[in-house]
Order: structure tokens, then C-alpha cells, then sequence
């Protein structure tokens, strides 16, 4: 197809899009209103273990000015009160963390107990508790991954990262909440001209990082434009593509077979489906769009590779690339479905697997809104070491009680010039 051509459909549709982003964010808003203010949940107690940081909280257990049961029922006390509210929860393991918890203390109070140097580099987390992803395997507890068919499926062993935490001496609490199969917002190929774009208050956000930085720390920072993340939800679907056999609705029948997709559509509509509509979505979008085995997903992926060593030679082992975590401010519920693609800000960063820190930069009308930090290959430690700073100047995340308080951003968001 003649490029003036594709770029006019694309221009077009793009305007459409708009448009429909337009209508739609009203319609949720008259939704919301409708419905009235959700219930909001209670006041954070126990802040004086609740709120400690997990160093914090793992030095505390291990010098025994708080102990591991008394931390395990704080947290138990918030995930029952919030639970009714939030849904957050699948499955707990209440009971056997309590008496998790007591052996930790029991330990500690012993005569031969370990030292807490000795705790420390060898069970950094000890005593503390977790909760997890329901995709994510605890042994005994159910790994729905939240697909309907497998909601009776029960672990039969830790998933690794669950093992190396748990020999770290952490305890988990519960498997929280995920979207079917935890593929959420995708919906479709390419797709650049259907991506939001970056809200002015983002754009304000990180103008005002950018300020800190150069005024408050006198680093250089260089504006960038990287051609290649216009492609980015492209490059995405090419190295997610998967062969045929096993694609998304495979993965939805849970490996074994494959769902009728068009038959689960009549389903939907009758409220008869085990399926969400975004699965269904994603599982037809796959169908129609980069196969795995095609030219165009060849060429792609070679792409995505040059992006990531254009990524490498510009970050090298000291710099950082700021990018926006989200176009726009949070969502309101559902409005998700009239923007699905905008989860390409992070998808494209962890298809290239570089490390990323999420840094939360204040509120616009009471809804977060931040930016992430990127830097090269295991370089993770630049990434944490900007978000501290970042906390530090803009306040970071803040409880619920007081978000409810926020109405514009501007009463979080610092002016850095004239710190």
C-alpha cells in the first residue's frame, strides 16, 4: 500500500480514535456519577508497622522491636478490612502463616538464636510477610491465573522466586488478584495511531524532574528522539507472536486444545462465557495479526533488537532514560477498554528486558500519575537509586487517606527551582 496513503488512514483513524476516547470518557464519567462515590476504604492502623518500608520492617523483626506474629496479624487485619471493598484477594494462608510467624519468634527468642548479622545476610527477610500474583506458584494454594478453568488447580511446589523468598525468610499471606492470564490491554496490531497521547500534566511531571535534575543536582540531561518507539506496540506483538499451536487460545483452554474464540463471542454476548472480553480480544487480534512464522515478524524483531542496542549505547553503565509510565493520569474503571493500547509506554521496555523503576510524581484531580526510569542492562541499581531521589523531592507514594485529600497535582508536585 502507497506510504501517503497508509499515513492518511492511519491520520484518520487516528482522529476517530480521538473521538471515540472523547465520547467515551463521558460516558464513564456520567457511569461514575450515576453510581455515586465508591466506598472508600478504612483508615490505615497499625502504621507503625503497616507503613514501615520492608528494610525497615525486616531490620525491626530482627532486633526484636516488633515481632514476626504481630506484623503477620497487622497486615492480616488490613487485607480483611479492605477485602470486602477491593476484592484484592483469591486465596489466604492466614492460619499457617500465624504459626509461620510464631517459629520465627520463637527462634529469635532462643537462646542459640542467630545473630542479627548473621539474619541479615543470610535471611535478610526474615519474619516479614508477602502476598504474591494468583499466576504465581505458592505450594498448596490455588493458581488460577485467573482463568476460569483452572480454578480448582492447586500448586504442587513454589514457583522459584517464591522458593529463593521464602529461604530468604519471608511468609507469604495470600495470592492477590490478576486479569485473565495477566494479559491485560492488548488488543491489536501495530496500532501507533491508536495510542494516547502524552497527557499535559505527564508532561509537566517529568518537566519538573528534568528541572530537579539539572538545577537541584547539576546533571546533564539531554533531550532524545528514539524513531524506533513510534513502533513500539509493533515490536511488542512480533516478539510476543507465538506459533499457532500454542497462542492465546490455547493458553485460554488452558493447554489443552483451543477455544472456539467466535463461539465464546456468542457466549459473551449471553452471558455465558468463562471469558473476559479482553481475552477474547487479544485471542482473535493474535489470529489476524504478526504471525509467528512470518516475514514482517522477522523483520520486526531484528528491530526491536537494534532498538535495544541503541538503547545500550546511549545509556551505557551511567545514564538513565526518562519515559513516561502511562500517557495519561489513572484510568477510570473500564476506560481501559477504549484505550487499550496504551500499555505500550512500559511494554516496549520490558520487551527489550532493560531494568525499570516506576517513581510515582504526584495527583492531577486526585489520580496518580509519574514516570519510570530506564537504564542499561543490570544496571537496575541507577534505576533505584533516581526513584529514592525522586521520592525524596516529590513525596512518593502516599496512603489512601491522604490521596482523597489531593485535587490537582499542583499541591503535590514541587517546583524544584525554587527548592
Amino acid at each position: 500500500m502507497d506510504k501517503r496513503l497508509m499515513n492518511f488512514l492511519g491520520n484518520f483513524f487516528s482522529v476517530i480514535h480521538r473521538l471515540i476516547e472523547f465520547v467515551g470518557r463521558w460516558i464513564f464519567l456520567l457511569a461514575a456519577y450515576l453510581t455515586g462515590p465508591p466506598e472508600m476504604p478504612p483508615p490505615i492502623e497499625n502504621k507503625n508497622i503497616t507503613m514501615l518500608s520492608l528494610n525497615e520492617l525486616s531490620i525491626m523483626i530482627r532486633q526484636k522491636k516488633i515481632s514476626s506474629e504481630d506484623a503477620v496479624k497487622a497486615y492480616i487485619d488490613r487485607i480483611k478490612k479492605i477485602q470486602p471493598i477491593v476484592n484484592c484477594m483469591t486465596e489466604d494462608r492466614f492460619e499457617e502463616a500465624l504459626k509461620e510467624a510464631r517459629q520465627c519468634d520463637a527462634i529469635l527468642n532462643s537462646p542459640d538464636a542467630p545473630s542479627t548479622a548473621i539474619l541479615e545476610k543470610n535471611k535478610p527477610f526474615f519474619g516479614v510477610p508477602f502476598t504474591t500474583k494468583d499466576c504465581i506458584a505458592i505450594k498448596g494454594m490455588k493458581q488460577t491465573a485467573g482463568l476460569v478453568l483452572r480454578r480448582e488447580i492447586r500448586s504442587d511446589k513454589d514457583a522459584e522466586a517464591i522458593k529463593l523468598i521464602r529461604e530468604a525468610g519471608a511468609i507469604p499471606l495470600a495470592t492477590t488478584n490478576i486479569s485473565e492470564l495477566a494479559m491485560w490491554w492488548e488488543s491489536n496490531d501495530g496500532g501507533q495511531f491508536f495510542i494516547t497521547p502524552v497527557s499535559p500534566d505527564i508532561k509537566q511531571a517529568m518537566n519538573k524532574v528534568i528541572s530537579y535534575l539539572t538545577w537541584g543536582h547539576k546533571i546533564k540531561v539531554e533531550k532524545v528522539k528514539i524513531k524506533k518507539l513510534k513502533k513500539s506496540l509493533a515490536l511488542w506483538f512480533a516478539n510476543m507472536a507465538s506459533p499457532k499451536d500454542k497462542d492465546f487460545a490455547y493458553e485460554l483452554a488452558n493447554r489443552n486444545g483451543r477455544i472456539n474464540v467466535w463461539w465464546e463471542f456468542i457466549k459473551w454476548i449471553t452471558f455465558t462465557s468463562h471469558y473476559t472480553l479482553i481475552g477474547l480480544i487479544t485471542a482473535t487480534f493474535e489470529i489476524f495479526g504478526i504471525q509467528y512464522d512470518s516475514e514482517i515478524r522477522t523483520k520486526l524483531v531484528q528491530e526491536s533488537r537494534d532498538l535495544y542496542q541503541e538503547f545500550r549505547d546511549m545509556l551505557g553503565e551511567d545514564g538513565v532514560f526518562l519515559y513516561p509510565t502511562h500517557p495519561t493520569p489513572a484510568p477510570l474503571h473500564h476506560e481501559p477498554l477504549i484505550k487499550p493500547l496504551n500499555f505500550s509506554y512500559t511494554a516496549i521496555i520490558n520487551c527489550l528486558g532493560l531494568p525499570a523503576t516506576a517513581c510515582p510524581l504526584g495527583f492531577s484531580n486526585g489520580l496518580p500519575i509519574g514516570v519510570q526510569v530506564v537504564a542499561g542492562l543490570y544496571q537496575d541499581h541507577l534505576t533505584l537509586a533516581v526513584a529514592e531521589e525522586l521520592e525524596r523531592n516529590f513525596g512518593g507514594w502516599q496512603p489512601p487517606e491522604l490521596n482523597n485529600q489531593i485535587e490537582s497535582n499542583d499541591h503535590q508536585l514541587i517546583d524544584s527551582k525554587s527548592q
